[in-house]
């Protein structure tokens, strides 16, 4: 084992990536500078257990499956019991494909740390923050509006971290109300649709966000932008989504056992939003005043 990027989350969870090799060391190394953290040795991370995802090239180690359980351009994941091995292909795939390298393995080490029972999971949304430094976290429907909404804040003057992906963490506190923080993620879309190089991307996945509202975000029917309650059955639908939105693909990694217990987990999670906080849906439109529909928020 080369080196580990670790990751710990809001509720002490490690997310941890291992390199096995000096190409899969650079891949790590990318990586740790896109969510602005870095590379520990493995003897000063031997206390907090081994990495759940290792890159590799070459042939896949002692142990592995020979043949991948999923595969895609330029990568492959094999998988010995609970343990994953990622082999990244040299030279990589042009374009976008190039950031899967930087992306699924990670990806897929949070998945585990979810059906580990840890609580956090990842979960689709934008991440902004109020005038005291509280999150508010934007969820919904893919091309509903959340980059737009995220644009719209900081054009108003106010501070967001990330308008696609980010780490949720459930903390109990002493009287054991939950509290949920949130660390952003990279917008991996932004590789493809603007032509961004994910190596030049940067999310500090090491700031940590007390998360003060979540809100479904929906599209106002009328001319007036609003905050507005929901059914308790569209809440549900939209948190489990966006808690299985960005593994869907990486669930193929796993068994159908796994699977139940994965979707078990997240269904956890979501009781534990319930909680936190009241079924609320902001009814964005492109001519209200974001912040003053938000200002107490």
């Amino acid at each position: 084992m080369k080196r580990i990027l670790s990751i710990k989350t809001a509720n002490e969870c490690m997310v941890r990536l291992g390199a096995a090799d000096e190409l899969s060391l650079s891949i790590l190394e990318t990586t740790a500078r896109i969510h602005g953290t870095e590379l520990s040795r493995m003897d000063e991370t031997e206390s907090s257990g081994a990495p759940d995802v290792i890159l590799f090239s070459g042939a896949p180690p002692e142990g592995a499956s020979a043949e991948p359980v999923l595969c895609a351009q330029g990568v492959a994941f094999h998988r010995a019991g609970g343990q994953f091995f990622c082999r990244v292909s040299d030279p990589p795939p042009a374009g976008w494909e190039e950031s899967l390298r930087y992306r699924l393995p990670l990806l897929l080490s949070v998945m585990l740390a979810t059906l580990g029972s840890s609580k956090c999971c990842l979960f689709h949304g934008c991440l902004l923050l109020n005038r005291s430094g509280k999150g508010m976290i934007l969820t919904g429907e893919s091309e509903v509006g959340k980059s737009t909404t995220y644009r719209r804040w900081q054009n108003a003057g106010g501070e967001g971290l990330c308008d696609d992906l980010m780490i949720l963490s459930c903390v109990r506190v002493g009287n054991g109300t939950p509290s949920f923080y949130a660390q952003p993620l990279p917008t991996w879309s932004r590789c493809l649709r603007e032509g961004i190089p994910a190596k030049e991307l940067r999310y500090p996945v090491t700031r940590i966000v007390k998360i003060r509202r979540i809100l479904w975000l929906t599209r106002s029917a009328t001319d007036r932008e609003e905050l507005k309650s929901v059914s308790l059955q569209k809440w549900h639908g939209q948190l489990l989504a966006a808690c299985n939105q960005h593994t869907l693909f990486l669930q193929q990694t796993l068994t159908t056992e796994e699977r139940r217990r994965l979707a078990l987990e997240c269904w956890k999670i979501v009781d534990e939003i319930d909680k936190a906080y009241s079924p609320l849906a902001l009814a964005a439109h492109l001519d209200g005043d974001l912040r003053k529909t938000l200002e107490n928020i």
